[in-house]
């Protein structure tokens, strides 16, 4: 596990919808566990 540090949570946000887009990128056949609620709504945004 990697824990990437960010200022805020916009940052973070960009980060991680990165990170899913690269994966799709690198790997079009994974299997994204992705979570729901409010926590994630800047990230799939």
């Amino acid at each position: 596990m990697n824990i990437i540090k960010t200022a805020d949570y916009n940052e973070m946000s960009r980060k991680a919808a990165n990170i899913i887009a690269a994966q799709m990128i690198l790997k079009p056949n994974s299997v994204l566990g992705l979570a729901t609620g409010s926590s994630p709504i800047g990230t799939y945004q």
